[in-house]
């Protein structure tokens, strides 16, 4: 609740089974009504697409003003983005879709103080206000890459550890 107030991404991180996905779904949940939030989610997979992860996440934005997307006007857009770490690295290492995650993200201070996306049909920047990028992966192996920490860099990180025996009975 904490970090989408201060409107701070974070990133769930732990082996599969630990419940991520089950954490931030009933987080947001809990905190929906208090905050003012507008939840959305995005799975990942191998052949997840840039283009559609782009689609995905201007279905959810509206309009501001010229060159301003975001939630609607006393909102909180929030992005839950399962198995972050699944779309499958290009020929020179790249996953297109965690770098259009990473442009949302993105702000160089001064130059441009949001992150965005670009319009592709005008070929001009958007940027975007009021939303908040949660996400949740495992570790790599098993069809899951390594995310870059260019990435990671915008998150605070949480481990999710299973829970023991005690915990389960």
């Amino acid at each position: 609740g904490t970090c989408v107030e201060v409107q701070r991404g974070f990133a769930l991180i732990g082996e599969t089974g630990t419940g991520k996905s089950v954490i931030v779904v009933e987080g947001m949940s809990q905190y929906m009504e208090k905050l003012s939030l507008v939840p959305f989610t995005i799975n990942f997979s191998a052949q997840t697409q840039a283009n559609r992860t782009q689609e995905m996440l201007e279905l959810k934005f509206e309009k501001r003003r010229k060159g301003v997307l975001g939630s609607a006007v006393g909102k909180i857009l929030v992005c839950f983005v399962d198995d972050v770490n699944m779309p499958a690295r290009e020929t020179y290492g790249a996953q297109p879709p965690i770098e259009v995650l990473r442009l949302l993200q993105d702000k160089v201070e001064h130059y441009r103080p949001y992150g965005g996306v670009w319009d592709r049909k005008k070929l001009t920047w958007n940027d975007v206000v009021d939303t908040v990028l949660c996400t949740a992966c495992g570790p790599p192996g098993g069809g899951r890459n390594v995310v870059t920490n260019r990435y990671f860099r915008f998150f605070s990180m949480f481990n999710v550890s299973a829970p023991s025996n005690a915990v389960l009975k």
